[in-house]
């Protein structure tokens, strides 16, 4: 993220929401994070609901953009499939683990009463793009439902323990990693079985 008003205050909107979660976060503490008043926050971003969904959104793009340059490595011929999926989570899991701050603003947002609200509609539509564009790189996939579920399998498991390490309840080490990844893959290898 850049040094733009706009991005101080998205980024302090990423830390209030992942330290004292979305229902105590203020538009006074996002301000006063950001090094300027809430007055500038309102004139760039109108409401509270509206920064935190475009904060959401810019996350949400930036995990996106994270999957697809990772994307690549499954498509590598001449390599055993459970090595290409390894290497993408490894990939992902890294990317997640230096993010932890945007990991728990994400979670928060998602599983809270304003995605349901203001952001799911919009969600769908940058997933269905994303979806697109996973689809394109694996083309053993039959159709969309077995992309989103990939995808949705990806976040969830690597976003619920990324968020886990934030809090303390695990470490950051191989050890984890490899947990987390046997989770995933297990879930992986059932849908490979089915299509292959």
């Amino acid at each position: 993220m850049g040094n733009t008003m706009r991005e101080k205050l998205m980024q302090g909107a990423i830390h209030v929401v992942a330290e004292d979660g979305l229902e105590n976060t203020t538009t006074k503490k996002v301000a006063m994070l950001a090094g300027t008043s809430e007055i500038t926050l309102f004139r760039l971003f109108k409401s509270k609901n509206n920064m935190l969904l475009q904060t959401f959104a810019y996350v949400d793009n930036e995990f996106g953009r994270k999957i697809l340059s990772a994307l690549p490595i499954l498509t590598e011929a001449g390599m055993r499939y459970e090595i290409r999926y390894r290497l993408f989570f490894v990939s992902c899991w890294k990317y997640f683990m230096e993010h932890l701050e945007q990991s728990q603003f994400y979670l928060r947002f998602y599983h809270s009463s304003y995605f349901a609200v203001y952001a799911e509609e919009r969600k769908k539509t940058r997933q269905r793009s994303l979806i697109e564009r996973v689809k394109s790189k694996l083309r053993k996939l039959p159709n969309d439902e077995d992309t989103e579920i990939l995808l949705i399998q990806l976040l969830d498991t690597i976003l619920n323990f990324a968020s886990r390490v934030a809090r303390g309840e695990f470490s950051d080490n191989d050890e984890t990693a490899e947990i987390v990844f046997q989770l995933w893959f297990n879930m992986i290898e059932v849908h490979h079985r089915r299509i292959c």
